[in-house]
């Protein structure tokens, strides 16, 4: 069968997917918790919603899927006829090739028996024979061979005699007569037909190793490679015991007969095989051939409308996260340096506004009036809306020229192309952050809630006045102020070192000259590393102690100089009460209050408490 071809549908033809705000603050929410990952979820989760975006470029694709899987049908009907002349074709030179191996069988049974006969008629030795004409021997040749045999027979008789006496005096044993000597060649190999005419050719063998010069010296050098005797041994026995030469040559010549009889029986066995083989080839082949293509065409067609239907499916989810992939890059959110998709501070942004939504959403309705808002001094500054609210507020003009500025082919306006104009209020804020990174908070999410809590409160702090001063800083066994992404994107490591979070607070407030400033710390366990002479110290749970007790001392004592600083210390889930009492001693050197809570409820319980301070602007 050829390979069909398989027409995929382009799925940049597609509309360009809109999706609604709730999908893209979802898919925010996605990309930043998970990366990469939550782009597969998100399609995942919203291809099973009805109503959604995603659902229906599904749907679409079903259709294309129909389309497809029509046109695949069609291309089998007509491949399976196709087929079907081919089968016929291919039947009919099987048959034919069936016939002739089966000629060529019957052919090579009939000539066996010829083929063993010329190979055993054609041996070396006995085309010897006709390679040259015997010697005619002249009248002084015969003289000579006369003379030769005679002093040849006199030789033989010493060497009798001399054997008989030692064999009387018993110096040698008595050589035993043997009684089955035949005179003369003689061959004994059982062959597959009449042995006339090779009866012939061994008469003739044993008269021209006498007479062939060619045949003579060949069978010379047989029986001295075969007796391993030297050729002047062999010339005198010959001479003395012509017998004895012949019944050598007859071995010489029935070995090489053998061995070509050998030779030709396996010749013959391959060509049986390979034929017999070639046959079973022949005939699986018409078994084949002779199945219902019906049948087979099916169960193909069946698995190619599978592999299209996935290839499909494949291809469009690919798009559809490619498009969504495109989106977020062309907004700022995303990254795609080597295949790989990596978050930006745009997008931890975003995702912090989500996160400020949804604490708001989830704090009483009547908040304003229990935190006591001030009424606004008229002063306003153009921005990005934070929350659903803002929509009421919202710049026209700016917002219009933002959008074509920022996809000029797209005729919609997003969420990130809305300008708004925000009252500014009359008093600036500092509020630093400190949340505990160290191993102990992996447990139970408690670092995954520290940070979702930092990044809401940043953004209520920046709402509320753009002015207002936020500093995030994460400690473990160091202090290290970070920007939203890095606070998002850090991990857990090293121990708690209380006292080099306070000192960098510290720091910080001394370099800034504002209203209000505001100090929440956020830890789960004991103070266990301090800072001594610029190394860092793990271990000593009391000295760590007293180094952050110290710490809390000099910022209730900057608090005196530069304004007061209100302080909150946040536990999270202590494991035993002396956690609680340590970080109370600190607390109290603040001039500030403890709150325990559980990594669940830490982000309402911080925006209570920040909104329930006086004056919170």
């Amino acid at each position: 069968m050829n390979k069909m071809r398989i027409y995929l549908p382009k799925c940049e033809k597609y509309e360009r997917l809109e999706l609604s705000e709730i999908e893209r603050a979802k898919l925010a929410m996605q990309i930043a918790e998970k990366g990469e990952q939550g782009l597969d979820d998100f399609i995942r989760e919203e291809k099973e919603k009805k109503d959604s975006s995603v659902a229906k470029r599904i749907e679409e694709l079903k259709q294309k899927i129909a389309e497809e899987e029509k046109k695949i049908e069609e291309e089998f009907a007509r491949e399976m006829e196709r087929e079907k002349e081919l089968r016929e074709k291919r039947l009919s030179e099987l048959q034919e090739s069936e016939r002739e191996l089966d000629s060529n069988l019957y052919s090579l049974e009939g000539v066996r028996d010829e083929r063993i006969r010329d190979a055993v008629l054609n041996v070396p030795l006995l085309k010897v024979i006709d390679a040259g004409e015997p010697v005619k021997e002249g009248k002084l040749g015969k003289i000579w061979r006369k003379i030769k045999n005679f002093f040849v027979m006199i030789f033989a008789a010493i060497v009798r005699f001399i054997r008989w006496f030692l064999e009387k005096l018993g110096l040698v044993k008595k050589k035993k007569k043997d009684t089955k000597r035949e005179k003369g060649v003689s061959i004994a190999i059982r062959l597959p037909f009449s042995s006339d005419e090779l009866s012939k050719l061994v008469s003739r063998f044993g008269n021209a190793i006498f007479t062939n010069p060619y045949l003579e010296k060949d069978v010379e050098k047989r029986i001295i490679e075969e007796e391993n005797i030297s050729s002047a041994r062999l010339k005198l026995r010959k001479y003395w015991d012509e017998e004895w030469y012949k019944r050598a040559a007859s071995r010489i010549l029935e070995n090489e007969m053998e061995r070509a009889l050998e030779k030709e029986k396996k010749r013959l066995k391959s060509e049986q095989t390979e034929m017999r083989k070639k046959k079973r080839e022949i005939l699986n082949e018409k078994e084949d051939m002779s199945k219902d293509v019906g049948e087979v065409y099916r169960k193909k067609y069946e698995d190619m409308r599978k592999k299209v239907e996935d290839a499909l499916k494949n291809e469009a989810i690919e798009a559809l996260k490619k498009e969504l992939a495109d989106g977020l890059e062309d907004a700022g959110y995303i990254d795609r340096k080597g295949g790989k998709i990596s978050i930006t501070s745009k997008l931890v942004s975003r995702f912090a506004d989500l996160l400020y939504m949804d604490v708001v959403k989830d704090i009483s309705s009547n908040r304003e009036s229990e935190v006591g808002i001030d009424n606004p001094l008229g002063v306003y500054v153009k921005e990005r809306p934070r929350i659903a609210e803002d929509v009421s507020k919202i710049d026209i003009v700016g917002t219009y020229v933002s959008a074509r500025l920022n996809h000029p082919w797209d005729k919609h306006i997003y969420d990130e192309d809305m300008i708004i104009a925000r009252e500014l209020r009359g008093t600036t804020t500092h509020v630093i952050l400190l949340f505990d990174r160290s191993g102990s908070m992996d447990e139970n999410d408690r670092l995954d809630a520290a940070k979702r809590a930092c990044l809401a409160l940043y953004k209520a702090i920046m709402h509320q006045n753009p002015k207002n001063i936020v500093d995030i800083v994460a400690f473990d066994t160091r202090a290290e102020k970070m920007s939203i992404k890095e606070v998002w994107e850090c991990e857990s490591r090293g121990f708690t070192n209380i006292a080099e979070a306070l000192a960098s607070a510290r720091l910080l407030f001394s370099r800034t000259k504002v209203d209000k400033k505001l100090l929440y710390l956020i830890t789960d366990g004991l103070p266990e590393a301090y800072t001594e002479e610029g190394k860092q110290k793990i271990g000593d749970v009391e000295k760590s102690t007293e180094y952050a007790i110290e710490e809390a001392r000099k910022i209730s004592g900057l608090g005196k100089k530069i304004g007061e600083i209100v302080s909150t210390i946040i536990m999270l889930e202590p494991k035993e009460e002396r956690y609680l009492e340590h970080c109370l001693k600190i607390a109290r050197e603040l001039g500030g209050t403890m709150l325990v809570t559980s990594p669940k409820e830490l982000s309402r319980n911080i925006f209570r408490d920040y909104y329930s301070v006086k004056p919170h602007t």
